[in-house]
């Protein structure tokens, strides 16, 4: 083997031995020609041209217009290259050297081309057959030619590049040449068709290590190999094959509809795909979680438990089977989830499953940490105090064919779970946070959950009958299952009570009936124009009274109130209303109307006493069997008692409009009227409607035992009047009129012989005291003002008794009476029929008026002298066998003496006509005296037979 050197000028130099010369040209533009041999051929400086003979020839190039060309057509022939180079026709392979960044072609054989430590672009140029292209260190570039340039084992071209520089592959497209994958190892940064403005469809597949690949315009196919690659499709319909969590997608807006596939084999983990990718198909056979970026994407799951961000834009989300979490962030995001329990959608924006979603358990808004709340993994309790949320204001809404289970944020979040069980939907758990939520709920197996927010307003909107009591923790919710299969029970309530501000119909102009309950705590509950059943629920919670407001709108609504605070609201002319109370849980017995509720009827339920007050309009105010009180508080009220010693409460406002309905009672019970005016028991008795529209007649007689003044120390004129039931009447200090009416039966309606029998008593004042039989009885203290009985019947006075006037009621009857006064003075007047009238002990006058009256003595002495003020005749003096047991059975004519002196030893009476006095002498002229007992006017005419023995004196009757 030989070294052939040529000079500075320019040489040729030709190689004649067959094993193989070294040809030097040095400078000057040189021709170098090879043998049959393996040569090596250097040009040198300067414009070369090396020709190749046969065997493996190396050619070494050094400048840009060097030329090489193989002539012998065998061998496998190698250009070392400083220079940019293109491999001439017969030469395979192509190495560079030196530092430069330079280019290296190569031609349509087998190419084996490799780089050097720069920044070298390789082109294994267009052929049929595979390139090995190596390129060194540096950011070197490959340009693909053909789909055969792949990398495979062996019988394959392979493009080995390193672990130094930032390395490119470029792949030329054309119809032929579609499809690249790198090789397994290979170092290359980039994998990038070589136009990217091109629409010729390409295949890139990267390898095991990080790439970004970059396809064309046209519809391209780009497969990360493992690595943490970003795929980039530029214009078309592109498809994307993703393997590991790191690789991300690019794409433009506009670019086509594009497709990324997380194949199978993928790890599991977090997909962040990016913008403007249509359709998203996990293929993997793990549970992945996938996060597109802005435009509208269908994103399709698998049969794990699958975590699907759509991002911005209206996206489809189908996870498929398993307990897949979907978020979403437009209301026109659509969710088809086919199969899984706990299938859950995590919104950070108002959003609807009815008509956008399917198969979903549980809505929840964005920021809600659960398992924080939950306090770690396993079975627990959900805290709804310890939720981790962020505050928006939102909407969320289930659907109809799911239970969901929607959890809001610390916002004011609209939760809606659709349609209820009871109208064919089914039962949802709605949870709201820390603000002002709304909650719609469409049947009583809809449960509603509010933390302790301590200020918040929530409301729930009820499509059905809806008790917020039966939607308690401990009445209605055991647990939930959170999203790892736990079961979750929850707190955060005020001893179960759901702290919901406002319970109202969902329509309020609808007429469906609608019952609505609310809890412990306090809620202003709204009805509709139907006719709603509204109950407080119980407002005693800790010892603490909460208020509620009912409001039952229009139509025939009935409230239940079991507590003192709870304002009932009716407009006028809103429906018959029925207010039910009952205080048997409360710490008051009280319970009355707000002046503008039109309410027709307020009826006491339950057992504990209570006391009920109406107001300005007309109501029906019923009892129970305890002792309750009534106050109309004016109105033309119905006042009903039953069972128990009741109170009624008369004032000026419901005075003449009151109408009172008591029963017999009890023996025992004493029932009663409190009045501050002039009342008449008499007059209240009617008939009236009851709350069930059924007619009650007028009943009988009511069964009141006390009619009593409202201030016993007051001095306005108070009228008392029972009806024909024995009541105890009771005035005040000022001048009364007290009438029992005429009694058939005693205060519990048992008839007592031919009357019942009235306590009257008037206190200070001139009152007025209305009797009809014996059994009344007048009470009246001396020096309480100058008082009168009236009476209808025959009657005597109580003794003790300070009555001034005892008087017949009608005067001016002909049907004659029996009076009888006490021991008192008095003035007694009988009627214009024949009276038979007692004055008693004390100075008494007596008035017959017309008819044949009889005027009894049965005491004597001034002290008991009677004056009969306008004795007539035909009127007789009637002499008891008690105290005139001398005159015997009759008076005759020696026993009377028209004068002052005795005439005879046996019993007189004397008679000065001159001054009208009347004595009795019971032993005519001895040693006895005579007594005054009687007088009339003076100068009236007397003689014996006006006087007569009518019995004994009249048993006097004791103070009651």
């Amino acid at each position: 083997m030989a070294t052939i050197n040529g000079t500075a000028g320019n040489d040729v130099l030709e190689s004649t031995n067959a094993g193989g010369d070294t040809l030097n040209g040095l400078a000057g533009n040189d021709v170098l020609i090879g043998g049959t041999g393996g040569d090596s051929l250097n040009g040198g400086e300067g414009l070369d041209t090396m020709i190749g003979g046969g065997g493996d020839d190396t050619y070494v190039v050094d400048n840009a217009g060097d030329q090489v060309s193989e002539s012998g057509g065998s061998g496998t022939d190698l250009v070392q290259t400083s220079v940019n180079f293109t491999l001439g026709a017969g030469v395979e392979n192509l190495t560079g050297t030196g530092m430069g960044n330079i280019v290296l072609a190569g031609n349509d054989l087998a190419n084996i081309i490799n780089g050097n430590a720069g920044n070298n672009t390789l082109d294994g140029g267009v052929d049929t057959v595979l390139d090995t292209l190596t390129g060194g260190q540096g950011n070197d570039t490959y340009i693909i030619r053909d789909n055969d340039d792949v990398i495979v084992e062996a019988g394959a071209d392979t493009l080995n590049g390193t672990a130094n520089g930032n390395d490119t592959v470029l792949v030329v497209a054309s119809a032929n040449r579609a499809t690249y994958t790198l090789g397994a190892g290979v170092s290359v940064e980039n994998l990038v068709a070589s136009d990217a403005t091109g629409t010729t469809a390409l295949n890139l597949t990267g390898n095991a290590l990080a790439q970004v690949i970059a396809g064309n315009a046209g519809v391209n196919v780009l497969t990360g190999g493992g690595g943490a690659d970003t795929l980039i499709g530029f214009g078309g319909n592109d498809t994307y094959n993703v393997s590991t969590t790191g690789t991300s997608v690019v794409e433009q807006a506009g670019g086509g509809t594009d497709t990324v596939n997380i194949v199978a084999g993928s790890a599991a983990g977090t997909y962040n795909i990016g913008d403007n990718v249509e359709v998203v198909n996990v293929q993997a056979t793990t549970a992945v979680n996938v996060t597109t970026g802005a435009g509208a994407q269908t994103i399709n799951g698998n049969g794990e438990a699958n975590r699907i961000n759509g991002g911005a834009g209206n996206d489809t989300m189908n996870g498929g089977a398993g307990n897949d979490t979907y978020l979403v962030d437009a209301l026109g995001d659509v969710i088809t989830d086919t199969a899984g329990t706990f299938d859950m959608v995590i919104a950070s924006s108002s959003y609807q499953l009815e008509g956008s979603a399917t198969g979903i358990e549980y809505l929840v808004a964005a920021g809600t940490n659960l398992a924080a709340a939950a306090g770690g993994t396993g079975d627990g309790t959900l805290n709804l105090n310890a939720l981790n949320t962020t505050a928006t204001s939102n909407y969320f809404v289930g659907d109809t064919a799911t239970s969901q289970t929607i959890f809001g944020d610390a916002g004011a979040n609209i939760l809606n779970g659709r349609t209820g069980a009871g109208t064919g939907g089914t039962a949802d758990l709605l949870i709201g946070g820390n603000g002002s939520d709304t909650y719609r709920v469409y049947d009583q197996t809809d449960v509603v959950a509010e933390d302790t927010d301590g200020g918040a307003f929530d409301t729930i909107f009820a499509s059905a009958d809806f008790s917020l009591a039966q939607n308690d923790i401990n009445a209605g919710l055991a647990s939930f299952t959170d999203e790892a299969g736990n079961a979750r029970g929850i707190s955060g309530f005020i001893n179960g009570a759901m702290q919901i501000e406002r319970l109202s119909t969902a329509d309020q102009a609808g007429t469906t009936d609608i019952d609505l309950t609310g809890n412990a705590y306090g809620q202003i509950i709204q009805g509709n124009f139907g006719n709603n059943v509204i109950s407080d629920g119980g407002s005693l919670l800790n010892g603490v009274q909460y208020q509620d407001q009912l409001a039952g709108l229009r139509g025939n609504d009935t409230y239940n109130v079991t507590a003192q605070n709870t304002t009932v609201n009716e407009n006028v002319g809103e429906g018959t209303d029925v207010v039910n109370v009952n205080l048997d849980g409360g710490t008051s017995n009280f319970f009355g109307l707000i002046a503008a509720a039109e309410v027709e009827y307020l009826l006491a339920t339950g057992t504990n006493a209570i006391n009920l007050q109406g107001n300005g309009f007309a109501q029906v105010i019923r009892g129970n069997a305890a002792a309750n009180t009534f106050d109309g508080a004016g109105g033309a009220d119905t006042l009903i008692g039953g069972d128990g010693s009741d109170s009624y409460l008369i004032t000026a406002f419901n005075a003449n409009t009151a109408r009172i309905i008591e029963g017999a009672g009890a023996v025992g019970d004493s029932d009663r009227v409190v009045t501050s005016v002039s009342f008449d028991l008499a007059a209240t008795n009617a008939a009236y409607t009851d709350e069930n529209a059924n007619a009650v007649a007028a009943g009988g007689i009511i069964g009141i035992e006390q009619i009593i003044a409202a201030d016993g120390q007051g001095t306005d004129a108070i009228n008392l009047t029972g009806n024909g039931a024995a009541q105890i009447l009771v005035g005040n200090f000022g001048n009364n009129i007290l009438n029992g009416d005429n009694d058939t039966v005693d205060g519990n309606g048992v008839a007592i012989g031919t009357a019942a029998g009235d306590t009257l008593t008037g206190l200070f004042g001139d009152d007025i005291y209305r009797v009809y039989s014996q059994n009344d009885v007048v009470r009246e203290v001396a020096g309480q003002g100058n008082d009168t009985v009236f009476t209808s019947g025959n009657y005597q006075l109580r003794e003790g008794g300070s009555i001034e006037t005892f008087s017949a009621a009608d005067q001016q009857s002909t049907t004659g009476l029996q009076m009888i006064g006490n021991s008192l003075a008095q003035t007694i007047i009988g009627t214009d029929g024949a009276d038979t009238i007692w004055g008693g002990a004390g100075n008494d006058t007596l008035t017959g008026r017309g008819g044949s009256d009889i005027f009894g003595f049965g005491e004597v002495g001034a002290a008991n002298a009677d004056f009969i003020s306008d004795f007539a005749a035909g009127d007789f003096i009637g002499l008891s066998t008690t105290a005139f047991a001398g005159l015997g059975t009759d008076v005759d004519f020696n026993e009377f003496v028209n004068g002052t002196t005795a005439v005879g030893t046996n019993a007189q009476i004397l008679y000065n006509q001159a001054t009208g006095e009347i004595f009795y002498d019971a032993d005519g002229t001895g040693s006895g005296a005579a007594v005054l007992f009687a007088s009339v006017a003076a100068g009236t005419q007397l003689g014996f037979n006006d006087f007569d023995i009518i019995g004994a004196t009249p048993a006097t009757i004791p103070a009651a």
